[in-house]
């Protein structure tokens, strides 16, 4: 699964271009665009066993709560008594279902808490025109511990650049040299 975001930038194809050729596959049953702009392979849905299954709301919860600061998979595994390989499978799932996104290693955040602070981060450099990493940990109320992280996956997605201490939103199409 992928978001269609995230389509347009690593294949570089004009939105409406790849807006056709999503419908086009999804009309001929290869794929499926859903809400929130998930992209998936049809019929590609993952089979759960009820060990995991039942481990799927306490972790959705776990992190929905913790906010900014959630923790890691095996501090979750810990607290809910259960295995590492069965907690990994857990995130596994919640990410190929586009609940879940991977920020860094061991750091999760909730699809919602991911948008929001999409959301917040961009509100935030249209106004400022950068934003720095004490910013960002008090726009996000978490620490610095997490700031960081989420400020290098910004950049990691394309989102923002790093400019010394601060970050601003990248430009969507890159200028292109007269040359």
């Amino acid at each position: 699964m992928i978001d269609v975001r995230d389509l347009r930038r690593a294949t570089g194809f004009d939105p409406d271009l790849l807006d056709a050729l999503l419908g086009e596959a999804q009309r001929r049953g290869l794929f499926l665009v859903e809400a929130g702009g998930r992209v998936r392979l049809a019929g590609r849905d993952a089979q759960v066993d009820a060990g995991t299954s039942a481990l799927l709301e306490p972790v959705r919860a776990a992190l929905k709560s913790a906010r900014y600061q959630p923790p890691a998979p095996a501090e979750l595994a810990a607290s809910l008594g259960a295995r590492p390989d069965r907690m990994q499978a857990v995130f596994e799932l919640l990410v190929d279902r586009g609940e879940v996104r991977l920020v860094a290693r061991d750091f999760f955040l909730t699809a919602e808490l991911h948008e929001a602070a999409r959301a917040a981060i961009v509100e935030n450099c249209t106004r400022n025109g950068s934003l720095d990493i004490p910013s960002l940990r008090d726009l996000l109320g978490t620490t610095r511990k997490f700031a960081v992280p989420i400020g290098e996956y910004l950049d990691r997605i394309g989102l923002t650049c790093r400019e010394g201490d601060a970050r601003r939103l990248n430009d969507p199409l890159p200028a292109r040299s007269g040359r």
